[in-house]
């Protein structure tokens, strides 16, 4: 099965540069200096680095448990981190529409009007 759309490019507006790091991400979006914090992600990061490094220690005495546990903490810090940094990336694409005036996720052709 394939799927096609039909994507239509516009010309940018004005420019933004990223600087991504452990703890931050530092943007300059328009001139303007701007930094989001990313602590709490490396705190997700660090907490289950140990829970990993326990449960490794496990897998000589329980091999069966401790695989099914590690399999479930990678998985549930892969949740945590992407949860954790869909929020400020979505809030950085829409920082730029809302200072021009439209609606976050809404473009020109989007706009309907009502009828009645």
């Amino acid at each position: 099965m394939s799927l096609s759309s039909v994507v239509i490019f516009s010309k940018p507006e004005g420019e933004a540069i990223f600087d991504v790091n452990l703890t931050n991400i530092t943007a300059l979006i328009g001139g303007e200096l701007r930094r989001y914090d990313l602590r709490a992600l490396y705190h997700i990061h660090k907490i289950y680095e140990e829970k990993r490094r326990r449960l490794q220690r496990m897998t000589k005495h329980k091999p069966k448990t401790a695989k099914r546990l590690l399999e479930k903490y990678s998985r549930r810090e892969l949740n945590r981190a992407r949860d954790f940094l869909q929020k400020p990336t979505t809030k950085i694409a829409r920082e730029p529409r809302e200072e021009a005036g439209s609606h976050p996720g809404e473009s020109e052709g989007d706009k309907r009007e009502d009828s009645e």
